[in-house]
């Protein structure tokens, strides 16, 4: 997924103000017959704040906001159509050049266009990687697989310098705390401190800043020979369990989710294994992402997973995913007897044979 790019004036750092500023969206639109509805939703919220039809290949919303910046959407009727944009106070021009909203071109305020010039500097590297996406879908042979993934794997990392340095050459700028609260946890707490540490000192305090700030408080440097880092968490019964707790077995510190797909899928495969190795010093200590404390508990009798379940029902704001700079589910670190970690991302089926090779 490729996250929108931000920008504003120092003038403007505070993402919420107690003063209302007004908002003019004018919409030219191509192909969109006369009476079409178009809407305007806050992508945080989920809520529905204004619509409108088109007239003449036109339309127009006006408003006021109680905060200097949100993420938006222009759609159609059950979203079929839609455009995600920043909204600032001022004008925003909408464009649509063909029949797709999707295709509109935005012009607005310094966030806006910041975010179209940093799409500018990617475009090649983002053009490259969907043409390999196709191909690697496409392509049958394994070593060309492979090699296609190689590849695209390295586009991978181009694309996430070119966001670092954006970061480390715009320290003014609120785009920088804004990249750093979407993908801190993916560079890692080293990466992230270093770069926070270039940001102007008032862009810290904004709440893109604070999430930042949270975060680093709380991630530890865990990795392959790493002693693991304590988790303490209330189960479904709201008893506080700790990681910690389960020193001198083999642990398996599983992130999920009741409404992470593939994590419901690997579930039988992680009961299978679990049955497998029942007699051994091995337990599965699940944090749930999940913010929903009925979804989360109907999931676990509905997988029939039998091992211990904690959640601070915070989503990724979980302490124990920040610790681990988690941003994607699954994922799990095996933790060996002596509180060692020793395999990240492991298999069910790589574990049973660790476990069954001799490692009780």
């Amino acid at each position: 997924m490729r996250f929108p790019l931000i920008y504003l004036l120092v003038t403007l750092l505070s993402i919420v103000s107690c003063v209302a500023q007004p908002y003019y969206i004018k919409g030219n639109t191509k192909g969109l017959p006369d009476g079409t509805w178009i809407y305007l939703s806050n992508t945080t919220t989920n809520l529905l704040q204004d619509s409108v039809q088109v007239n003449n290949n036109l339309f127009e919303l006006k408003g006021v906001m109680e905060v200097s910046l949100e993420r938006m959407a222009l759609h159609t009727a059950g979203y079929r159509q839609y455009k995600l944009f920043w909204l600032e106070p001022g004008t925003t021009i909408v464009v649509m050049n063909d029949k797709k909203l999707f295709n509109a071109r935005i012009e607005g305020g310094t966030v806006t266009n910041d975010e179209a010039k940093l799409r500018q500097i990617i475009a090649p590297i983002a053009k490259e990687m969907e043409q390999l996406e196709a191909a690697i879908e496409k392509e049958k042979n394994e070593d060309k697989r492979n090699s296609l993934l190689d590849h695209y794997n390295k586009l991978t990392k181009q694309e996430e310098l070119a966001n670092q340095q954006f970061v480390e050459q715009h320290p003014q700028a609120l785009y920088s705390m804004f990249l750093l609260s979407v993908y801190g946890k993916q560079w890692g707490g080293n990466t992230t401190r270093t770069l926070f540490g270039k940001i102007n000192p008032d862009l810290q305090q904004t709440s893109f800043g604070k999430t930042i700030s949270r975060y680093l408080s709380i991630v530890r440097d865990v990795g392959i020979d790493s002693l693991f880092a304590d988790v303490s968490a209330p189960d479904t019964s709201g008893i506080i369990r700790t990681l910690s707790g389960q020193k001198g077995k083999w642990v398996l510190l599983e992130f999920w989710a009741s409404w992470c797909g593939p994590c419901r899928e690997a579930n039988p495969a992680l009961r299978q294994l679990y049955s497998d190795l029942q007699g051994y010093p091995f337990e599965i200590f699940a944090v749930s992402l999940d913010k929903d404390a009925t979804a989360w508990k109907k999931a676990i009798i509905k997988d029939q997973l039998p091992w211990l379940h904690v959640s601070q029902l915070k989503g990724f704001d979980d302490d124990a995913a920040l610790t681990y700079s988690i941003s994607a589910i699954p994922n799990n670190f095996l933790i060996n007897p002596d509180g060692k970690i020793v395999a990240i991302d492991v298999e069910p089926d790589r574990l049973r044979e660790m476990m069954q090779s001799g490692r009780k």
